[in-house]
């Protein structure tokens, strides 16, 4: 950084000009972290495309063309369909959700088909009308509503 990178205007702000140079937007990831055999973000493998909705993010909208859909905020009235979804403790989904696996920790309610394995965690709660192939539920998770077992993928 150069003196000038920390001067100010006339009216006290920064002065941002060195900036009009670069790109508009970085291409790297930042907090990426690689592991061995491959890049993983979180411990979970990146092979494709990946959406996180953050903590006190509200998304309302449909969402197609995902490879892993991480909700730690809300989405509502939504359609997914997506390859894998996570629910943190503080994320909440409302809508339809069409995937090949689940992993709730925290709440879903509405329509959710799972074409493989459906996880609950100890602190999820899946209410509506749910349909899987395989069901794993921790002690304390719950699941409420109209359940199919679904042996069709």
């Amino acid at each position: 950084m150069t003196s000038a990178d920390n001067e100010k205007n006339e009216r006290g702000e920064p002065d941002w000009s060195y900036l009009e140079g670069r790109p508009g937007r970085d291409v790297s990831i930042p907090n990426l972290e690689l592991g061995a055999g491959g890049s993983t973000n979180r411990g979970r493998p990146i092979e494709g495309k990946m959406l996180t909705i953050g903590r006190e993010t509200k998304l309302s909208g449909d969402v197609t063309e995902c490879e892993l859909l991480i909700v730690e905020g809300n989405i509502e009235k939504s359609n997914v369909n997506a390859k894998s979804m996570e629910i943190s403790q503080t994320g909440s989904f409302t809508g339809t959700a069409v995937l090949e696996e689940a992993k709730i920790g925290g709440s879903f309610d509405g329509n959710l088909k799972i074409t493989g394995k459906l996880h609950i965690t100890n602190t999820g709660k899946v209410s509506g009308k749910i349909k899987y192939s395989t069901l794993e539920i921790e002690n304390g998770g719950q699941i409420i509503g109209d359940i199919k077992i679904s042996n069709k993928k």
